[in-house]
């Protein structure tokens, strides 16, 4: 993952603004590949959480679908889509990319801060008593996911 496109590209660049929306990111299948360097560490963190609650098959615990673009969506970024050629013959990719208000890519950024302050304390809430403590000091959204998986099975 960078935060700068790979040339030759002549399309907006990274925090480009065009018609008041500001170039936050872009991304391929399931997650980001380039983002800004202020929304880098939330969009990271979406990612472990929408990757990890795949993962351990905890869409319907959560009762979420555990779509990054989606929720990136439910934070009042914008998500255009697209389709490239693939790797293989006749395969076709789906591409990303995030855009916020020019004037509110803050508030977006703050919201999605907020959401992952939600996802982490619905994953806490969902654990023994006993775990809350242990699981607050996770350092990855993986290790509380897979301490919920372990716990269901």
């Amino acid at each position: 993952m960078s935060s700068e496109p790979t040339p030759p590209f002549d399309g907006p660049q990274l925090g480009d603004t065009v018609d008041g929306l500001t170039l936050i990111a872009v991304g391929i299948r399931d997650t980001f590949t380039e983002v800004l360097p202020a929304h880098r560490e939330a969009f990271t963190l979406l990612n472990e959480w929408m990757s990890g609650i795949r993962l351990y098959e905890l869409e319907d615990a959560l009762d979420l679908d555990a779509n990054f673009w989606d929720e990136l969506l439910d934070c009042d970024y914008e998500v255009g889509e697209g389709e490239i050629d693939g790797d293989k013959p006749g395969e076709m990719v789906t591409i990303y990319d995030v855009w916020a208000d020019e004037k509110e890519a803050d508030a977006s950024l703050n919201k999605l801060c907020a959401r992952l302050d939600e996802l982490k304390s619905i994953a806490i809430e969902m654990l023994p008593l006993g775990l809350h403590n242990a699981a607050s000091t996770h350092k990855s959204p993986v290790e509380t996911l897979k301490l919920l998986a372990q716990l269901a099975d």
